[in-house]
């Protein structure tokens, strides 16, 4: 099936960061039923000074290759070209949203910014992949995790675990906590939660699972 194929495309282009985690990735979605995603992987990045989308949707091949029920995916960019996703859904009978975030004037290097949708559907995994600053991902927690019924797994948590987004701490002043601090300070306010994964390859990969 057309799944199965996305998914050893994404595992053989061998290209970014996220094809490393993809096996632990799919363990995790096929206990699941119903999956989210901030950072669909079409966001802009700068190539040569300019703003290009650069395709990487190496967690939603992952999602398809589990065969939930539902697939909803949050992201800044969306470009109407690109079927093959909602192809595959549909020959495997999942349901696939993509919701566009409204972002006149976003700026993915400003710290201070803050996108995220205003609510979300209760879901068995979150999958985090956004804007890598300490300020969206404590929005992105504080917000949404009360939806989340098995697990929470954020991407890059290493890269930018003290840091910021897209430049180095130099580049903003130091003004950023980074995601390790928003975690800490999540947890220490959600016992119902825990850290049961941390792995530093390929940008880094953190995974809380919620206490039975």
């Amino acid at each position: 099936m057309l799944v199965d194929d996305l998914y050893k495309l994404g595992l053989n282009m061998k290209w970014g960061y996220t094809y490393h985690h993809m096996p632990r990735l799919l363990e995790y979605a096929q206990k699941c039923e119903y999956i989210t995603e901030f950072g669909t992987g079409l966001a802009p990045h700068k190539v040569d000074g300019h703003d290009k989308p650069m395709v990487s949707l190496f967690g939603l091949y992952t999602w398809l290759k589990a065969r939930p029920r539902k697939i909803t995916t949050y992201d800044i960019c969306f470009d109407p070209t690109i079927r093959f996703p909602y192809q595959a859904a549909l020959e495997a009978n999942i349901e696939l949203v993509f919701h566009q975030l409204a972002c006149i004037g976003y700026d993915h290097k400003d710290i201070e910014q803050i996108l995220i949708p205003e609510t979300i559907e209760k879901t068995d995994l979150l999958f985090i992949d956004s804007n890598h600053t300490y300020n969206q991902l404590t929005a992105e927690l504080t917000n949404h995790a009360e939806k989340v019924s098995k697990y929470i797994i954020m991407h890059d948590t290493e890269a930018f675990a003290y840091g910021t987004s897209w430049g180095s701490m130099e580049q903003h002043h130091g003004k950023d906590l980074g995601l390790a601090t928003a975690l800490d300070e999540f947890l220490l306010v959600h016992d119902e939660w825990e850290y049961t994964l941390y792995d530093k390859a390929s940008a880094g990969l953190s995974i809380l699972t919620r206490k039975m």
